[in-house]
């Protein structure tokens, strides 16, 4: 059963976690942790941001520029205040494409260089696919299309790009919707070439198009999974029904099969209407958030999909966490932490139009727990004015800290949005314990037909990183459930014996197809090392640990802390032991 948290049980911690700082406005940043920006003169909207590498940040959205909706680009410094040696116009960048443009995500390649996309329109009858480009400073890029701007017609009368993903070879990735000849809604992913040209091969046209279902479905947010594999998140209309609806497709625009119908999924997330607004990669999973319909409004959810389609059981119980704050709460970002805690943001407030709704900000654990420490018992929720306050985007900074940016409204009292950022302190060593790490030398891969089987009981997820011989990460595979995972190993080369080293903070255990052994083990600090399948070393600062060789018939059982090494068939040396 999905675990639920309803607003009496948030009231009754209120008093126990009133008392932290983790979760509470960053005084330091803008006005008592909320920097407001006015970037045009009416319709300003924050859509995405991007935290770098020294806690400045990068903001993209729309604002009306010299009478049309353009997207712009902004700078903020560190203390949230403008960059006004940033972009052309006094601390920004704007793009005025046709009659008006809309700017929805963002991303950043390898060069530093700032893209955007959204929609916009060269008539007011037909809109077009953008793409801008700027360098690090927010000058367009003249070799870039036109003066930094591409765009692309994907329908004859609408299309609109959600989200933009750059790869490491910066090919860059979009995805949204686009209305067919019968008007429906079709989901659409598309990949560029880093010149801006369609790639044609994905898809063989560059643009790959979900024809299979009738009615309408689009995508507000993709990722490209550790596979190479491309997914989106959004909804379809089911039986005039909104549902959570995922699409996904190979590397290269091929179908990917066991992920749905032909790569089109809907989890069974809730009876009544639901969407997905949001979505990050922990390994081979996707953590996906929007709002779930409760009859008499909706709740918060975030739900855990593996890469077959299921959802992950270890996660809230069912793959599902919902949270209720205010009648009306709608997940629109999440983001996911080095520890594999998840943060999520969006609008809370009443039901109707006009009342007023407030920015809110939650952290659970990579198993699906709120982390009560963390604000008012795992949320904390931000009025800016009185009426509308949506947070679109969340970014974690290097030190931490979180960046939520959107839009503020003075609706009653007759006033136009302003951008609203907001900055929370976070406290990691509260309320949570990070997930155990499980570190597989890749010298060589034990695996069969290029997977690797890696099984462990950690009751949460755990995190998977590849190493070659040289300590290189190969391959970061994330965070896996506890239970059997297999992990593709394609393009990484096989080499000598099995080494295989394995770190963690709880119970798991390890087997390789590549030879006969398996290692289970309970404590704190454990580490291990098995060179072959009977040589290897173990160590833990506390807790039991248990070793079998299944071809030389070797069981060992230690408790407390200790240091061991296993040397062959005939028996095991202790170095050093605490508590046997």
């Amino acid at each position: 059963m999905m675990k639920r948290y309803p607003p009496l049980l948030l009231a009754g911690l209120m008093a126990t976690a009133a008392q932290a700082q983790s979760g509470a406005l960053d005084p330091t940043y803008g006005n008592g942790g909320i920097a407001i920006l006015q970037p045009g003169d009416f319709h300003d909207v924050a859509h995405d941001a991007i935290a770098l590498e020294d806690n400045t940040s990068l903001i993209c959205g729309v604002a009306r520029f010299n009478g049309r909706n353009s997207i712009f680009i902004a700078h903020l410094l560190e203390d949230g205040a403008l960059d006004t040696g940033f972009g052309t116009n006094g601390g920004y960048t704007f793009f005025t494409i046709g009659q008006e443009a809309y700017g929805y995500a963002m991303a950043r390649d390898a060069d530093g260089r700032i893209y955007v996309t959204g929609t916009a329109y060269p008539t007011l009858e037909q809109s077009v696919v953008p793409v801008v480009r700027t360098d690090a400073n927010g000058q367009p890029d003249g070799a870039f299309g036109l003066d930094g701007v591409l765009t692309f017609v994907l329908s004859g009368s609408e299309a609109e790009a959600r989200d933009i993903v750059i790869l490491d070879d910066n090919r860059i990735v979009l995805g949204g919707s686009l209305l067919d000849e019968q008007f429906d809604r079709d989901a659409f992913f598309m990949r560029l070439l880093p010149d801006g040209s369609p790639d044609t091969q994905f898809g063989g046209t560059g643009i790959v198009i979900n024809t299979q279902h009738e009615a309408e479905d689009l995508l507000n947010c993709i990722a490209v999974l550790p596979s190479g594999n491309v997914a989106g998140a959004g909804y379809a209309n089911v039986d005039f029904a909104m549902k959570t609806m995922l699409f996904m497709v190979g590397p290269n625009g091929n179908d990917v099969g066991g992920f749905g119908t032909e790569g089109m999924l809907l989890p069974g997330i809730g009876t009544g209407n639901h969407a997905a607004w949001g979505m990050v990669t922990g390994g081979n999973a996707l953590f996906v958030t929007g709002y779930v319909g409760t009859g008499s409004g909706s709740d918060i959810y975030v739900a855990c999909i593996r890469e077959d389609g299921l959802l992950f059981p270890d996660f809230s119980g069912d793959g599902i966490l919902t949270l209720d704050l205010n009648p009306n709460d709608i997940g629109l970002d999440i983001a996911r932490y080095t520890n594999g805690d998840l943060i999520v943001c969006g609008t809370t407030g009443e039901n109707g139009f006009g009342v007023p709704r407030d920015f809110f900000v939650a952290r659970c654990t990579s198993a699906g727990d709120l982390v009560q420490s963390f604000g008012t018992t795992g949320a904390t929720v931000t009025s800016i004015q009185q009426d509308f306050d949506d947070a679109n985007a969340v970014a974690i900074q290097p030190d931490g800290k979180l960046l939520l940016a959107g839009f503020t409204s003075g609706f009653s009292s007759f006033t136009d949005n302003d951008v609203a950022v907001a900055r929370y302190d976070v406290d990691w060593t509260l309320g949570t314990v990070a997930a155990p790490a499980i570190e597989l030398g890749a010298f060589p891969n034990p695996a069969d037909g290029g997977l690797l089987t890696i099984t462990h009981d950690a009751g949460r997820f755990a995190q998977v990183l590849l190493r070659d011989a040289t300590g290189r990460v190969a391959r970061d595979f994330g965070t896996v459930p506890a239970g059997a995972s297999q992990l593709s190993l394609t393009g990484l080369a096989a080499a000598l014996p099995d080494f295989v080293s394995l770190t963690g903070d709880v119970g798991f255990s390890f087997t390789s197809s590549g030879s006969d052994r398996s290692l289970i083990g309970v404590g704190s600090g454990i580490e291990a090392l098995l060179a072959e399948p009977d040589v290897g070393y173990v160590k833990a600062t506390r807790g039991s640990l248990g070793l079998v060789s299944r071809g030389g018939g070797l069981a060992l059982e230690l408790r407390g802390g200790f240091e061991a090494a296993i040397d062959g068939l005939a028996g095991i040396n202790i170095a050093q032991v605490g508590n046997l």
